[in-house]
């Protein structure tokens, strides 16, 4: 059952990008009249930096940033 819900999550969140993709393709060609296909090259440059950033050695500070507490830093007085 378990995995019966995961494939029903990455189902619905796979749909949701390819909606978004097609969502944007929808967007430039009823605002130009012209089908730009350079959309999905920036979808991927968009993909290769976040699997940059989020895979390399810089992970643990941009997340440490997002999920810090306000507090912490003042507590510790570690504040940068």
């Amino acid at each position: 059952m378990d995995i019966f819900i995961q494939l029903i999550v990455t189902g619905i969140a796979t749909g949701g990008v390819y909606g978004l993709i097609a969502l944007g393709f929808v967007l430039i060609f009823k605002a130009t009249g012209i089908l730009n296909l350079a959309t999905g090259a920036f979808m991927t440059l968009g993909a290769y930096i976040c699997l940059t950033v989020l895979s390399g050695p810089i992970r643990r500070a941009v997340l440490g940033r997002f999920f810090m507490h306000p507090g912490f830093c003042h507590r510790n007085g570690n504040c940068p």
